[in-house]
């Protein structure tokens, strides 16, 4: 037996898109090097972002406690000279010994702060007085305004120092000749009722003050950039190693894989198969898909492959089957004689059949019959069926015991509760006269004479064969005149459907046939085949349709 090649049409769609699945792998390359460098990208402003941060708080926290020094060293000078300088003496002309004496004290306070760029004033009896040599100026007027502003303070120095310094506002601006501006700290001096009658003033230029901030600052970037560079490039690599590395070996499986010879690769080793891939997170969880996609891809294309064999197969030994039912139908009609017939299976092969055969010179036996089911094992009846029906006749017993003798051969042996109807008929070609059996087949259609119509042939159907044994059948005769006819069909004729569900019917099938009743045998049976086709429509063929018709 030879084995049919395989018809790769139904699995080339499959192909095709194991294909599709694998054809941009350079695009996905090129994603995987946009992804790193997004990433390298977003690691880089992250860190960026984080170092401002760090920088920001670490400034506002250094800022403020800078600007809590100097004021507290204000307030320390404020506090000593609360302690050790007399307010009223500074109210005095310079020249006098005692403003000497207590702006000496001032001074000798001022030695001590250690503020860069700083100048001391104080401002008492409206006179403004630095204790340093400075380039700031401050309005005098402000400075009135401003102590005339600080209520009375009716408790001792130093709670005065540590309660209500903080609280007071900034006092006036300082001025520099190029414009600059300043805010000046400034703290009361009280006489001994508690009244301020003066100012000790702290005016920060700025310069200093901002070189301490950039140092700070310069440290603090020192630090948190190599600290954010390496945190960056750690983490990167770790991503690298994580994520696209295992991408790209991905990659270049899938591009391994789409090389492969699907049909003779074998799924449980393929090229998806040895990824090797342990991140234990989604990676790994991905490259075990892509494993089980690959396998399951091989698997079911060379499914197909063996159910698309074992098809071709099939078809070819239903081909067979078919040539062989087809060469066990007579087809060398007689030409003295208008004697025609035709058998269309509903599938490739069915389990319909018709024969005719001569007994002797003017005898004709004509058969029709249908085996219950379709298929290889209708067939397989079928042909059991004819050959013993046609041996028992032909040995010369009558009809009736013809089909019996065939009954009861059939009913030994268990043919899978497979049954026949039946209809068989000898036909005396010089006198006309019609013997036949019906063994539960449908009746014929008679036209006793050419000048008649169609009519059913009146024929009572006894027991199918191969159902019960020990079955007794009847037989029965009828004349015919010259220029009758004769028409045998199986009930796929009758119970042809269409697509609304309705049968074609004995009443259609009366009607088109005595329409074409002047028609050749041949010609009547294509009339009555284009009829059941056209009412039918595209609904399927349900049964065998089989046909016999014979004019004399």
């Amino acid at each position: 037996m030879i084995t049919p090649l395989p018809n790769t049409k139904p699995f080339q769609i499959t192909v095709s898109a194991a294909a599709n699945s694998f054809k941009n792998i350079e695009r996905i390359k090129i994603l995987k090097k946009n992804l790193e460098m997004r990433i390298l990208a977003i690691m880089l402003a992250l860190s960026a972002l984080l170092c401002t941060l760090i920088v920001w708080i670490a400034f506002r926290t250094y800022k403020k406690q800078v600007e809590s020094n100097y004021l507290t060293i204000v307030q320390s000078i404020s506090l000593k000279a609360l302690d050790d300088v007399d307010a009223a003496s500074l109210a005095l002309p310079e020249s006098n010994p005692d403003y000497q004496n207590e702006i000496q004290k001032l001074t000798n306070l001022t030695h001590v702060i250690g503020v860069p760029d700083s100048a001391v004033f104080t401002f008492v009896e409206g006179q403004l007085h630095w204790l340093q040599d400075s380039d700031f100026s401050v309005s005098k007027e402000a400075l009135a305004d401003y102590l005339t502003a600080i209520p009375k303070a009716n408790f001792e120095s130093e709670t005065y120092i540590a309660d209500e310094a903080e609280s007071l506002s900034l006092g006036p601006e300082a001025t520099l000749e190029s414009g600059a501006k300043y805010p000046s700290l400034c703290i009361p001096l009280t006489d001994h009722t508690g009244n301020a009658v003066g100012l000790v003033g702290l005016v920060i230029q700025g310069s200093g003050y901002r070189y301490q901030r950039l140092a700070f600052v310069g440290s603090i970037l020192i630090v948190a950039l190599p600290l954010m560079l390496v945190t960056t490039l750690l983490f990167f690599f770790y991503m690298r190693k994580s994520v696209t590395r295992p991408l790209l070996k991905m990659t270049n499986a899938a591009e391994q894989f789409k090389k492969t010879d699907l049909f003779s690769a074998s799924p449980q080793k393929h090229a998806l198969s040895n990824l090797n891939i342990h991140t234990g997170d989604e990676i790994e969880g991905l490259s075990k898909q892509l494993d089980k996609m690959g396998s399951s891809l091989i698997a079911t294309i060379q499914q197909q492959v063996e159910t698309e064999k074992q098809k071709q197969w099939l078809l070819s030994e239903m081909q067979t089957a078919e040539n062989v039912q087809r060469s066990m139908l007579p087809t060398d009609f007689p030409k003295d004689l208008d004697l025609f017939a035709t058998m269309n299976p509903a599938i490739q092969i069915g389990g319909d059949y018709y024969d005719f055969y001569y007994l002797d010179d003017h005898h004709l036996a004509m058969t029709i019959a249908d085996v219950s089911g379709k298929g290889i094992p209708a067939a397989l009846f079928m042909a059991l069926s004819k050959t013993v029906l046609k041996f028992i006749i032909t040995s010369g017993v009558s009809l009736a015991k013809a089909l019996e003798m065939s009954n009861d051969y059939f009913c030994q042996n268990d043919y899978g509760g497979m049954f026949v109807t039946v209809f068989t008929g000898i036909l005396d070609l010089n006198t006309h006269k019609l013997c036949y059996v019906n063994a539960g087949h449908n009746p014929p259609l008679i036209r006793p004479a050419a000048d008649s119509d169609y009519i059913w042939l009146d024929t009572p159907p006894d027991l199918v064969l191969a159902v019960m044994g020990n079955q007794s059948y009847s037989e029965y005769s009828c004349q015919l005149a010259p220029g009758a006819s004769l028409f045998l069909y199986t009930d796929g004729v009758t119970e042809a459907q269409n697509s609304e569900g309705n049968f074609y019917g004995e009443a259609r099938l009366t009607q088109t046939i005595n329409a074409a009743k002047s028609l050749t045998s041949k010609s009547l049976l294509a009339a009555i085949k284009a009829d059941i086709d056209a009412f039918a429509a595209s609904a399927p063929q349900a049964d065998d349709i089989t046909m016999l018709s014979i004019k004399l």
